[in-house]
Order: C-alpha cells, then sequence, then structure tokens
C-alpha cells in the first residue's frame, strides 16, 4: 500500500478541468473561489480580476462565470 492521497469529486475535477484550460501562468477561478476569496485581495497584493464569462466545463453540470486572476495594475506600471 502507498501512503500517498487521491484527490477526487466534483470540486477537484472542476480545478483540474479550469488548470487544464488555462495558458501557461494563468490564473483561473469559478465563481464560487473568487466569491471565497474577494474579502482576501489585501492579503494577496490586491491582483487584478477579470471576469472573461461563463463557460461549460466538461466537470460541471451548468455552465460557469470564470474569473482570471492577474498582477496589480500598479505592479505593471512600475515594471
Amino acid at each position: 500500500m502507498t501512503k500517498h492521497r487521491v484527490f477526487s469529486g466534483p470540486g477537484f475535477a472542476l480545478a483540474q478541468e479550469l488548470g487544464d484550460a488555462a495558458d501557461g501562468g494563468q490564473v483561473l477561478l469559478s465563481h464560487d473561489a473568487w466569491l471565497n476569496l474577494r474579502h482576501s485581495m489585501c492579503d494577496a497584493g490586491f491582483p487584478q480580476v477579470e471576469q472573461l464569462g461563463m463557460y461549460k466545463l466538461e466537470a460541471w453540470p451548468a455552465p460557469l462565470w470564470i474569473y482570471q486572476v492577474g498582477p496589480h495594475r500598479m505592479s505593471l506600471e512600475m515594471a
């Protein structure tokens, strides 16, 4: 018996599909994830969150709002 964890379930399948849909370095969030994280943006350095639109993913029965997370605009201007 190996001692590694096996993750499964609808939440994991959704996270995996979002990760697979993202381009290299791109961070995508579902609407539920955004609702849970939006009050912690100060702790994350106020990243820019952009709504990309509603998409139908295989792992979820209904279309979902998808968001993209990027660096804070100020940090981009200072670079």
